[in-house]
């Protein structure tokens, strides 16, 4: 045993293993700074001069090249903790504490288990006890510093990558398809097959359309797509998430950017448009702009969203109708009992969760007709230019995959002839390279033989020929699509779902009080917008220009010019119709103007609760409403029971012990009646006094209601001249 160890090692401690403990940050610094490494070794000479045999002395250099701040990857960190929890370890030999954790928090559950497990801490020969209060205070000072100056440094890092960014310099790793031509700067792939793909994938959606159809294909034809993993470049199977990658990583328009995610606790996150660094024109593009943007809009109008469900009425929209203002779904209401409107879409979204007021009202069947009719415009028969040039673009597809074919079987073929020409070009005594390269030529001609049957197993499907037999068969089809759409058998579910197929959704708007728009959105990101006049528009504009000084003739003119339709037929107008509304006005069948029914509510609101209040029976308030000329729900009806009773359950106007107030007010009175002797005369006097009854406020009373209060409040009447006993002398009858 040495005699110049510290004193705070004991006996006890040196029974125990030591362990140093080495890292370096990246493999770099342990390839360059080997100083570094080996003043971390020699930490071990402490522990021998301390009295620790070699026996029990442990060096963990296994997290070599990890980064002090996570303990994800770091088996010797994982290690040292488990022989320290199984008191095995006396001391902990490190050169400094940052080589140990760059985490406080990390750094902080070492030193719990050491304090438990009665380990101390060598920092470069300086013995640190952790159940000392001074020695822990000052270490973890240290911790914090590195913790701190490892902060320090990342920022720094981050804020010269960001600078050099904004000068043009390149400074995250190329993706599939360029390679770094020198510092900062990229170039395209020198390998033809890989820029070749690269551009097909970009030709293909804008000739399918679709990422489903493009993945399709790729699997039907065995297409793989290229991956460049250093010097080597892989070529993988195709899957819906590569392919988006190439369509939507805007490096393939020349453009470089830095920053599009943004790395946090949270996980990846898509930053926004003003903290990322765009540089045009940084290296050349594998698209234009144009195509770029035009590729971009068909993604955005190609994303799936969710839609309600089609339901089983005659609504062709129901389900796909948003409204133009509040972005919400549109309901539909059906009118059995008006011919000229049987549904009609409503904005009552806000209303049903929120309460808010209904935001408006859209004519159904007249939208309806303008969807269908916009459907089956696009499904008119195709001219024959359009047939050919969709031929010509199948037929680049089927192209393409023939180059992609002979570009794979080329590589084969010359992998093996390489390999050929390099093995006779080997001197025979080189046994080792010459076995090396035999084995390499084996595989080569195993890969080829591979390529070669997968190619003629599965060949190309065959180019398509539009012959004038094919085109006419294509011209009957879209002509019978207008006579199926009508025809009495198809239903409005088989409507539905056709009309789901090519319409994404259909936005409205109003856009004055007489017109809204309709805009349709169809599937391949497509809108066709069209304006239609409001179930009363077309009545309101003729009102206006009748009030500017039209003429009836000029009017009718102008409404059929903007397309306005009668609001109950929906024809066309005529003196004669357009006479008969004037007509009605003068009249004053609708010159009357009642308030909207929105604001009245306010006011007749409180005056229904203080009517219910009071003990007015639902037939006595319509009644009071009427007799005080306040404005019907409908304004040409009358108040009725029913609808003070729909009003007082949709506002949830409560009446608290309403049947218990008529129930104490009529047993107050009924004492005082009990004299009238007759249940026929009480029920007379209570309805003259306006008594209500307990449980039909609005019933007459009668006999066998007083009867049956009598017998609950248990009174008897009083006995009459004709209720005493027969032996009674007041019971005699009188003399005639």
């Amino acid at each position: 045993m040495s005699d110049n160890r510290p004193q705070k090692i004991t006996t006890a401690h040196l029974q125990r293993l030591a362990v140093v403990y080495l890292r370096q940050s990246t493999a770099r610094q342990v390839e360059q700074n080997t100083g570094s490494t080996a003043h971390q070794r020699n930490q071990e000479t402490y522990a021998r001069q301390w009295g620790w045999p070699e026996s029990r002395i442990e060096v963990i250099d296994e997290d070599l090249g990890l980064s002090g701040t996570s303990t994800e990857h770091r088996t010797g960190w994982k290690r040292l903790q488990k022989l320290v929890s199984e008191e095995k370890v006396g001391a902990i030999f490190t050169a400094e504490v940052s080589r140990l954790n760059r985490s406080r928090r990390d750094f902080g559950t070492l030193v719990e288990l050491c304090r438990d497990f009665n380990t101390l801490l060598v920092v470069d020969g300086a013995v640190v006890d952790f159940d000392d209060s001074t020695d822990r205070f000052m270490t973890n000072i240290r911790a914090d510093v590195a913790e701190y100056d490892n902060d320090l440094r990342k920022q720094a890092f981050a804020k010269a990558t960001w600078a050099k960014a904004r000068q043009g310099h390149a400074v995250s790793g190329p993706p599939t398809g360029y390679v770094v031509d020198r510092p900062g700067q990229w170039r395209k792939d020198p390998d033809l097959r890989v820029r070749e793909m690269i551009a097909q994938v970009f030709e293909d959606y804008e000739r399918l359309g679709s990422l489903n159809k493009v993945l399709k294909f790729y699997y039907e034809h065995g297409i793989r797509l290229p991956a460049r993993r250093g010097a080597e470049v892989q070529w993988q199977r195709p899957y819906h998430n590569r392919i988006y990658l190439f369509l939507t990583n805007p490096v393939y328009k020349g453009d470089y950017v830095f920053g599009r995610y943004h790395f946090g606790r949270g996980g990846r996150r898509q930053a926004g448009p003003d903290k990322m660094i765009v540089i045009p024109g940084h290296h050349d593009p594998y698209v234009s702009p144009e195509r770029w943007a035009r590729i971009q809009a068909r993604l955005r109008g190609g994303r799936v969203m969710l839609r309600q469900p089609a339901g089983k009425g005659a609504a062709l929209c129901q389900g796909i109708l948003r409204c133009g203002r509040c972005k919400r779904h549109m309901t539909v209401h059906y009118n059995p009992r008006r011919t000229g409107l049987p549904f009609n879409y409503r904005c009552d979204m806000g209303k049903i969760v929120f309460g808010q007021p209904v935001c408006w009202t859209v004519n159904g069947n007249r939208l309806d007709e303008v969807v269908v009719a916009e459907l089956l415009q696009s499904l008119r028969p195709p001219e024959l230019e359009a047939v050919l040039a969709a031929a010509a673009d199948v037929n680049a597809g089927y192209q393409a995959v023939l180059r992609q074919r002979e570009a794979e079987l080329v590589t084969a073929r010359g992998k093996v002839e390489g390999l050929k020409r390099h093995l006779d070009a080997v001197a025979p005594e080189n046994r080792l390279v010459h076995l090396g390269l035999q084995q390499d030529l084996e595989g080569a001609y195993e890969r080829l033989a591979a390529v070669e049957r997968t190619q003629r197993e599965h060949p190309p499907s065959p180019p398509l020929v539009p012959t004038p037999e094919k085109i006419a068969a294509i011209h009957r089809l879209a002509q019978d699509l207008p006579a199926l759409w009508g025809d009495p058998s198809t239903t409005h579910e088989d409507r539905k779902r056709l009309l789901r197929l090519l319409i994404h959704e259909v936005q409205v708007t109003s856009s004055d009080p007489m017109t809204f728009t309709i805009a349709i959105h169809w599937i391949g990101g497509a809108v066709t917008e069209s304006t239609l006049f409001h179930p009363y528009g077309s009545t309101r504009l003729a009102r206006e220009l009748k009030q500017q000084g039209w003429s009836l003739d000029e009017i009718v003119e102008e409404l059929n010019r903007r397309g306005a339709r009668t609001p109950y037929n929906r024809r066309q107008f005529s003196r004669e119709n357009l006479g008969a509304i004037f007509y009605r006005d003068a009249r004053g069948l609708r010159s009357k103007s009642v308030a909207p029914w929105d604001g009245r509510q306010e006011e007749l609101r409180p005056l229904l609760a203080e009517l219910l209040a009071a003990g007015y029976p639902h037939k006595a308030i319509a009644a009071e409403l009427q007799r005080r000329e306040v404005p019907n729900i409908t304004p040409t009806r009358p108040w009725n029971a029913g609808q003070v009773m729909y009003l007082r359950s949709t506002w949830k106007i409560s009446v608290p012990r309403l049947r218990a107030s008529r129930r104490e007010a009529l047993y107050k009175i009924l004492p005082e009646l009990v004299a009238l002797r007759d249940d026929m005369a009480i029920a007379r006097e209570l309805e003259r006094r306006g008594v209500l009854t307990v449980r039909f406020g609005g019933r007459a009373w009668t006999a066998p209601m007083v009867a049956y209060a009598l017998s609950r409040l248990k009174i008897r009447l009083a006995p009459g001249p004709c209720q005493t006993a027969p032996s009674s002398p007041d019971c005699e009858p009188e003399a005639a």
